[in-house]
């Protein structure tokens, strides 16, 4: 009996942080695809194209597309990786202005056989991160100035006081928590595994198109 039907069973060891990601059912874009009406692609309509680094929170199971055989799965936007003014950088579909804020979304392309997206911070699974671009932990993670962001970059007096130390290429870290937006730039509260050093570093720069993890 036992063996047919487990009673327990072990998890990794999860911080407060992350097991609220883990239970969460947040997941983030790898590649461009379309938020619809409805599970089927050809009886719905477009709500918006989600770029990379759209981070989704899944509200329901997947269900297949009889059309396309896609597996899709209904989903809330959480974040967009625009940035909140007018320029750019700012969301040009208008879909979180005028509230079309959920939707279908495909978790796996049939054609392709790859899913275009991906559960997001989970420890031991898309959680730690391998940094591919040197940056800083930080202090915070709302930097409003990009002056601010150069300083802590380049170790001026203002940067000083916010950087805990730099983040080389090659290392491990460990997801904490759902991105910010400090205007283009996503943000995100993480651990080093290195020392144990928590703070937010970036993650990836949308105007100047700039991954500082890998993202698939």
């Amino acid at each position: 009996m036992r063996k047919r039907f487990p009673t327990e069973f072990s998890l990794p060891d999860f911080s407060r942080e992350e097991w609220g990601l883990f239970v969460g059912g947040y997941c983030v874009m790898l590649k461009e695809v379309a938020l619809t009406t409805t599970p089927n692609i050809m009886s719905g309509s477009v709500v918006t194209k989600l770029p990379p680094w759209t981070v989704l929170r899944m509200t329901g199971p997947a269900v297949i597309d009889a059309d396309t055989g896609n597996a899709r799965r209904p989903c809330v936007l959480h974040l967009l990786p625009y940035a909140d003014t007018e320029g750019e950088d700012a969301d040009t579909s208008g879909a979180i202005a005028e509230g079309k804020t959920s939707g279908y979304i495909t978790v796996y392309d049939k054609s392709t056989m790859q899913a275009p997206i991906r559960p997001y911070g989970i420890a031991n699974m898309t959680s730690p991160v391998e940094v591919i671009k040197e940056t800083v932990l930080t202090r915070t993670g709302e930097l409003t100035q990009r002056k601010t962001l150069a300083e802590s970059a380049g170790g001026g007096d203002g940067g000083q006081k916010q950087v805990i130390r730099r983040v080389r290429t090659g290392e491990h870290i460990d997801i904490l928590g759902l991105p910010i937006k400090v205007g283009p730039i996503l943000r995100v509260r993480a651990r080093a595994q290195e020392d144990g050093k928590t703070g937010w570093f970036t993650v990836h720069d949308r105007r100047n198109n700039l991954d500082y993890i890998h993202l698939s």
